[in-house]
Order: C-alpha cells, then structure tokens, then sequence
C-alpha cells in the first residue's frame, strides 16, 4: 500500500494488454449467457472472480506489483480509468482496412478508410509522406493487436460480440464483451485480498464508474 510521501501513478503501461481466459458468465438453462442488471452482475462478479484461477503472466505481474501498493480505491480507480481510455483509443481505431499481404517497411499502397465519413480524424492522406508513414504505422499496431485480441476473444467467448468487429454482423442469443472481460486476471487478483463480498462489490463499482467516466471522455 502506498505511503504517505509515495507519489501515486495516473497511469498503466500503454501496452497492458487483455486477457480473456477468465470467461465465466451467467447462464441460462439453455446454456446461453443471461442478462443481468447491473447489481446482480456485480453480485455475481464479486463471487466468480475471488474463486477463478490464478492467471498472471509477465504482463499482467508487471502491473498488478505497482497496483497492488496502492490503496484498493485507488487501484481500482486506475485500473478502470485505463480500460475506460483503452477502450475509447480502440473505438476508432484501425483507421484502415489493411490487405492480408500488408507489408509496413513496404512500398506505399493506397489504403482505403473503414469509416470513409468520419471526419474526427481529419484525412491522413492530405499528410506529407514522412508523417503519413508514421501515422500507417501507429495504425497498422492497431490493426495487429485487433487481430489477435478478437481471435482470443472468439475462443473464449462464444455467444459474444467482441466490440472491435466492425462487421456489424450478430447471431441469435449473442451480447456484447463486458467491459470487465478483458481486465479479469487483474480485477481478481486485487480482489482476493478482500475477504468481505460488499467491499468487493464497491471496488468492482468502482471500476466501471472509471471505465464508464474514461470512455466516454
């Protein structure tokens, strides 16, 4: 827990990324995923997290050390502010729609937008060559990590929306990813810590109020 001189962070590593194994989810009967208001979810979620199995890879150790000197509000308030702006960053984000064979150190090739009537961007196209290059390259990291973040998503998560899949495209019975899905391996390992299931609920309140608050922004 941090002390009373210890400079407290506002910030994660921009590249802390998601982990979907932890997948459980209210059900029905039928086996398909149930919708639950927003109390009971954190009921549930308060229960499902404290008994999931531990997943900590390099990754997720490197930030739960800095997280888990904070006090519990506070690591959950940053937690949730990161998915929050995570999740605002991704929302637009590939710019492009890049062809299978796409080589970045390449020669340039006309890349076509896939929202051609969003103007919040601007047109990268009107950019001299050296920044247009630049801004492909920022993009194209996108590209890659959508890529492998909705195959791990789709293995794990069956009978849901991954909320990157531009496609539009949903079956019968599927919802879309919680914002939890993804930060679970870190919720549940701050969350073991805290033996009451109310204070557990109130940190995990706490979280999606600083999701919500960041990706709205």
């Amino acid at each position: 827990m941090t002390q009373a001189n210890d400079p407290i962070p506002d910030w994660l590593p921009l590249d802390t990324a998601k982990d979907y194994q932890l997948n459980g989810f209210p059900t029905l009967p039928n086996g398909k995923p149930a919708h639950l208001d927003f109390a009971d979810y954190i009921s549930w979620l308060a229960d499902y997290l404290v008994g999931a199995p531990r997943v900590e890879d390099n990754n997720i150790r490197a930030v739960l050390d800095p997280l888990r000197r904070l006090a519990p509000e506070t690591a959950f308030k940053l937690l949730g502010g990161h998915a929050g702006h995570d999740a605002a960053e991704c929302e637009s984000r590939p710019f492009y729609r890049y062809p299978d064979n796409f080589d970045l150190n390449g020669e340039p090739v006309e890349l076509l937008p896939i929202h051609p009537d969003d103007e919040v961007l601007g047109d990268p196209t009107d950019l001299d060559p050296e920044t247009h290059r630049a801004f492909v390259a920022e993009d194209y990291a996108f590209h890659e990590r959508h890529q492998r973040e909705l195959e791990d998503f789709q293995d794990h998560w069956p009978h849901f929306i991954k909320q990157w899949d531009v496609s539009g495209e949903t079956q019968e019975g599927e919802i879309g990813e919680p914002p939890d899905a993804g930060w679970r391996p870190f919720l549940a390992a701050l969350l073991q810590r805290e033996p009451a299931k109310s204070q557990r609920m109130a940190l995990l309140e706490i979280f999606f109020a600083e999701y919500a608050d960041a990706a709205l922004r």
